[in-house]
């Protein structure tokens, strides 16, 4: 638990030196600084990272301006920077999103389906966190199609096709009686055919075929 500490921590010091918009930046003091409610306050900073064209590292400088004022970050100031944070590029930003996942636990705060499908989705290029998030989630009723898709992704891209084949057809998620959208049965078909296991790929199909005709 201290070394998870330790990570938010060093989160919030990088922010400090990174290079995110200036300009966001002075918008998010401006708003700080104006005498609205910690509500509107709160709110108001949140949008900041809702245009999606801030850099990850802002994301980081808001939480902790936030946390500094008499404005604390709640689990939708939370929710957008992880959000940020997945959709990065940057090598090391889904290390940053599981620290924020970690501090939102760490505040008690009520962590939902969403929060965790978008860690998984940050670990898109790490299967084997995406994995383990993926059993979490599952372990607290936190499921979603989302997760799924996303875990399938990052075994994909790992060439994980036995594990991707596992989480598609796992009788423990299909429990959840979530069934599985067009983009999972697209993320588990490419991982099928990055490990050139063409056989599995045409099942999935007719799978994918399959549901959509019961939806029909």
């Amino acid at each position: 638990m201290a070394m998870l500490r330790y990570a938010v921590d060093g989160v919030k010091r990088q922010a400090l030196t990174g290079g995110y918009g200036g300009r966001a930046a002075k918008q998010l003091e401006w708003i700080l600084s104006s005498r609205l409610s910690s509500d509107v306050l709160r709110k108001s900073a949140t949008k900041l990272l809702r245009n999606g064209r801030q850099p990850w590292v802002f994301a980081l400088h808001l939480l902790r301006r936030l946390d500094e004022s008499a404005v604390r970050p709640d689990l939708i100031s939370f929710g957008a920077a992880q959000d940020t944070l997945a959709h990065s590029k940057h090598s090391s930003a889904w290390q940053h999103a599981l620290a924020v996942l970690v501090e939102v636990q760490l505040r008690r705060l009520s962590v939902d389906a969403a929060l965790m499908a978008v860690a998984i989705h940050a670990c898109r290029q790490r299967w084997r966190q995406a994995f383990a998030l993926l059993a979490d989630a599952t372990r607290r009723s936190l499921f979603s199609d989302v997760a799924r898709s996303s875990s399938i992704l990052a075994c994909g891209v790992a060439l994980q096709w036995r594990r991707a084949l596992a989480i598609l057809t796992d009788s423990s998620t299909s429990a959840h009686r979530i069934p599985c959208s067009a983009a999972t049965y697209s993320s588990a078909m490419c991982a099928m055919e990055s490990a050139t296991q063409w056989q599995h790929a045409l099942e999935i199909l007719r799978l994918a075929i399959e549901e959509a005709q019961r939806a029909a």
